[in-house]
This record gives C-alpha cells, structure tokens and sequence, in this order.
C-alpha cells in the first residue's frame, strides 16, 4: 500500500475541492412557464375574454324588441332611427353612407341600431332623418341625427366617447367636470348637448 506524504496529499485534496465546487449545478424545471400546447390555448382564451368584454359588434336589428333585448344583455346604447328612403333623399344618404357603413360593423359593444320608417314622438325622432341615443331602459340619453358633412368615422368614434360617458355616468353618477354636457367630436362651434335625464 502506498503512503501519502504531506506534499502530495493536500494538492490532491485541493484539485478535489476545486472540482466540487466547479461541477454545473442540476438546472431546475421552470413550471410557470407554458409548454408549446398550453401556450395556443391560453392565447385562445385570452382572445375569447377580450372579445366578452368588447361586447357585441354593431348590428341592425330588425325590432325594436330584439334591439333593447340585445342593449340590456351587454349594457349597450340603442341608436333609434326613423328613417323613410322611399320619400326622403337624405335617409338615403343617412342609411348608405353611415347606418350601413362597414367602418360602423367594426365597432364593438357601443350601440345596436334599430331604423323605423315611421316617426317615433317617444324618442324625440319625427323629422326624416333623425335618430337618438337610447339607454337600455328605455330612456332618452342624447340626439344622434344625421350630419352629412360628418363622416362615418367621426360616428364612429362619437358612438365609442357617448358609450364611456353612458357608462361612466352610470357607474360613478354623474360627471361633475362637465356637469353633464357632451360636446359632440367634430363640432365647429363646440356648442354642449345637454344630456336629458327622464322624469
């Protein structure tokens, strides 16, 4: 048997140390990290909530029943119209050019449209076109008529600002910053609408 001297011995022990502590360490798994098949299905799902929460596209119904149906299932603004293409040019416009726009389709969860050729007195809309923002209830909220040097964009984005405002109101009362009044986008006078609020 060999004999370790002293000057032998402590290299050997030393080189020993030194490959112990240099060895990689074992890598942990990381388990918050999704695997290739869970990642497809939790972006799926992500697209599904957001989806929910937008609400529904626009859409024309064709009653005044499924139309406040629809309103009050997502908490949306009913766009109440009377309009009569075959005796006004202007309802024409109205409906091709805004109502049935595409840029409109793609909105989503701000109002549902109901267009009615005959006057509607309990939604202030008897002058051929006129429309107006209804709450889910029943209430009037605010005009939303015809403007025809306003572009289907400019609804577009008015829908999008009367919709927050509606919600807003709802949720925290009424906005004292403006004290209520809405000023339509686009307007060249900046004059306020007064925001009706029922009986």
């Amino acid at each position: 048997m060999m004999h370790m001297t002293l000057k032998t011995w402590i290299p050997a022990l030393f080189a020993a140390v030194m490959l112990t502590c240099t060895a990689p360490a074992e890598e942990e798994p990381e388990t918050d990290t999704p695997t290739e098949e869970q990642a497809p299905e939790q972006g799926k799902k992500d697209k599904k909530e957001k989806k929910q929460k937008q609400g529904p596209a626009y859409k024309i119904c064709k009653t005044e029943k499924e139309a406040f149906a629809l309103a009050k299932k997502h908490d949306m603004l009913v766009w109440v119209v009377y309009s009569d293409p075959a005796t006004c040019p202007y309802c024409v416009a109205f409906e091709k050019k805004i109502l049935r726009s595409a840029v409109l389709k793609k909105v989503k969860g701000c109002v549902v449209c109901w267009i009615s050729n005959k006057p509607l007195p309990q939604y202030k809309c008897t002058g051929k076109p006129s429309g107006a923002l209804i709450k889910p209830d029943g209430t009037y909220y605010l005009p939303m008529f015809y403007v025809s040097k306003k572009s289907v964009k400019e609804y577009a984005k008015d829908l999008e600002n009367y919709t927050k405002a509606y919600r807003n109101q709802k949720n925290d009362g009424p906005d004292t910053t403006d004290s209520g009044l809405i000023i339509p986008r686009g307007s060249k006078t900046n004059t306020p609408v007064q925001t009706i609020t029922p009986n």
